[in-house]
């Protein structure tokens, strides 16, 4: 995202837009981390 098309939106379509994706961010954190967790104990 371009800092103008940041300056031109407004800030609560920003954080809906942020808390949108926020599920899919801890989602991807928690495969990582099942992922490293798997990783050490397969070493």
């Amino acid at each position: 995202m371009t800092a103008k098309k940041d300056a031109r939106t407004p800030l609560s379509c920003q954080v809906r837009s942020y808390i949108g994706g926020l599920p899919g961010r801890i989602r991807a954190l928690a495969a990582l981390e099942s992922r490293i967790a798997r990783d050490a104990k397969n070493r």
